[in-house]
């Protein structure tokens, strides 16, 4: 049986340029069904992913929504950018430095308060349908991963058929229970930036921050074929070199931060994409007879991936200075200005004038390989 899963992968606002290209496939998909039985998402791209889960039977207007949603987005609708609240979590992380947490009420772990999140979140995908469509059949498997920060494990949260069991593999546990919008909070809780999300009397963070193998949660939920989705511009080895010798400048916080949380976003998915295409040659090349003998449930996986073709980080540092005030001195505070930190400012840079460049460039980079999206769409949907 075909089943085709959409492996969408974090970012913060970078995660616009998903529904750019969502939208692009949406219109090259001829059926009013969704293509994708399974969709699995982290960070940022669990919020794609419970949007195309509710629309799983319609994914065109998914695909509308999901743009509009990005198309529309301002910074207050995912996180507090007023005064008080900047400042207080601000004032908070600094006293708990100082006070070496002799005090732990004063303690923070995170910047900014992103509840308005969740209320759009909750405005925007009705779980029970989510879950109605797993029970019927016409989505095999929805699935978010989170981080928990007590124990350091990757956890999958997965509603799919009866069939797919739960399991642990090294640091990644996967857990079937009915998901809610607190399972999409905590999948999407950026570090620093946004407070863990309590499931179960646990705190949970970015589902990226453990996961190393974004591709896994698609191929416990019993994926054949997947597409996957990036946010990151692959680098020019002809060019690595030279930049790699160039000078540099001084460098602050925020870059600091920005290579690390780029490290967890953008990284990983490429390195498992490279391990599946060396795994399916070693499977291809194999005697049929000794891979018989090795009693394992290994098969080939046919995988397609989409990355952005400029830089989405570019950009986003000179947005800030439109920011409320005390955003914007939080932001310059940290070293995000017009020509330094965009990689760590484009990851809060959830504001339409900059996710529209994103939805744009994720809507072009799919037409330009239009003719081969549609081929693997309908070659390895179920539909």
């Amino acid at each position: 049986m075909k089943r085709l899963a959409l492996v969408l992968t974090g970012g913060g606002a970078r995660a616009a340029y998903q529904a750019g290209a969502i939208r692009a496939l949406a219109e090259l998909w001829p059926h009013r069904q969704s293509p994708f039985q399974v969709l699995t998402g982290m960070s940022a791209g669990s919020i794609n992913a419970c949007q195309l889960a509710h629309y799983s039977d319609d994914f065109q207007t998914g695909a509308e929504r999901l743009w509009t949603l990005w198309n529309t987005i301002t910074i207050d609708k995912v996180f507090r950018s007023d005064s008080p609240s900047v400042l207080g979590n601000a004032a908070s992380v600094m006293r708990g430095l100082f006070l070496g947490g002799a005090l732990p009420s004063t303690a923070s772990s995170h910047l900014l308060d992103n509840a308005p999140l969740k209320t759009l979140i909750e405005n925007n995908v009705d779980f029970d349908r989510v879950h109605s469509h797993v029970v019927s059949g016409s989505l095999q498997a929805f699935a978010v991963t989170a981080t928990n920060y007590h124990t350091g494990c990757a956890i999958t949260f997965f509603d799919a058929e009866a069939t797919r069991k739960e399991w642990i593999r090294n640091n990644h546990l996967g857990w079937r229970q009915p998901l809610a919008a607190d399972h999409i909070m905590a999948s999407s809780s950026i570090p620093i930036f946004f407070p863990p999300t309590k499931l179960g009397g646990a705190s949970y963070g970015d589902g990226t921050l453990r996961l190393l193998s974004p591709l896994s949660p698609s191929l416990h939920m019993g994926a054949t074929s997947l597409l996957a989705i990036g946010v990151r511009k692959l680098p020019d080895p002809a060019r690595l070199t030279e930049q790699n010798q160039r000078p540099g400048r001084p460098i602050t916080f925020a870059d600091v931060a920005g290579v690390v949380l780029s490290a967890m976003f953008l990284d990983t998915l490429e390195s498992d994409l490279d391990r599946l295409h060396r795994f399916n040659r070693t499977l291809h090349n194999m005697n049929p007879v000794a891979r018989e003998a090795m009693q394992h449930d290994w098969r080939i996986i046919e995988a397609e991936s989409l990355q952005p073709s400029r830089d989405l980080g570019i950009g986003a540092g000179g947005l800030a200075e439109r920011y409320p005030w005390a955003l914007r001195r939080l932001l310059r505070g940290l070293g995000v200005k017009r020509r330094s930190g965009s990689d760590l400012g484009s990851y809060v840079a959830f504001d339409y004038r900059y996710t529209s460049k994103l939805l744009r460039t994720g809507y072009s980079d799919v037409m330009d390989r239009r003719d081969n999206f549609r081929h693997f769409l309908l070659t390895h949907s179920g539909i």
